[in-house]
């Protein structure tokens, strides 16, 4: 095998560590921007019965409506939206995190599969 130079190699990982740099900086931005808009901007109609099943989910471990039916969309939002909202208290903001963890998260990963 031909080895390559080291010029080469510089280059190349100086080349691979400005994209990665660019990738960090454009997720950063973009989770700081969700943050602020959690905070600033008020639920959408969706929002407040996913935020409502969590809420259940905390009181008695489903997410069951006051209807009584079992609310089975967007269980994992729930679940999840409940999880913060046990370790960060029952609020609107902490109920929207795992949004912008799980869409920062998901735009790492779509990077990483190349």
């Amino acid at each position: 095998m031909p080895q390559q130079h080291d010029e080469d190699r510089r280059g190349i990982d100086w080349w691979e560590w400005g994209i990665i740099s660019i990738a960090i900086l454009y997720v950063g931005v973009g989770v700081w921007w969700r943050l602020l808009y959690i905070q600033q901007v008020g639920l959408h109609v969706d929002e407040y019965v996913s935020l409502y099943a969590a809420t259940r989910i905390l009181d008695g471990g489903l997410p069951i409506l006051p209807s009584g039916m079992f609310y089975g969309r967007g269980l994992l939002t729930s679940y999840l939206a409940a999880g913060a909202m046990a370790l960060g208290g029952i609020d609107a903001v902490i109920g929207r995190l795992p949004s912008v963890v799980m869409g920062a998260l998901g735009i790492v990963v779509i990077f990483a599969m190349g």
